[in-house]
């Protein structure tokens, strides 16, 4: 028999919408050298930054779960 995975709290496990990382700035064009230059609080500043870009970010997963859920 196959284990399954069963988290402690499947309550409590969470889904990630949104992240980026030093691999993903070279995606989008930024070069080697300028994201190396990017030290560990310039990232957690952008972060910091982006997370503002969605002050309503909880109001729009209420919305979209009780879509959801009316499907």
């Amino acid at each position: 028999m196959v284990d399954i995975y069963v988290p402690e709290d499947p309550y409590s496990k969470p889904f990630i919408v949104l992240s980026f990382s030093r691999q993903s700035l070279l995606t989008l064009g930024f070069t080697y050298e300028q994201v190396s230059s990017l030290t560990d609080e310039d990232m957690e500043r952008i972060a910091a930054s982006l997370a503002t870009t969605y002050p309503d970010f909880l109001k729009r997963v209420r919305f979209n779960v009780r879509l959801y859920l009316a499907s």
